[in-house]
């Protein structure tokens, strides 16, 4: 009797759905990051916009 683990016998099908659900996981953690740093690009182009709106307001009060 041979010693073996559970992912030994599993079935071809099975190893491969295993093999797309962790490539699904992996896409999907890709996007989310994606889509985190496009949130993050906005929002420091919101801050700069924000800043350049406050330097010019302080400009036209010290005019």
């Amino acid at each position: 009797m041979t010693n073996t683990t559970d992912t030994d016998n599993r079935s071809g099908d099975d190893r491969r759905n295993d093999d797309r659900r962790e490539s699904e996981v992996r896409r999907n953690a890709a996007e989310r990051r994606s889509e985190e740093e496009r949130a993050a690009a906005c929002r420091r182009e919101e801050e700069r916009r924000e800043a350049e709106r406050r330097e010019a307001e302080r400009r036209a009060a010290s005019a």
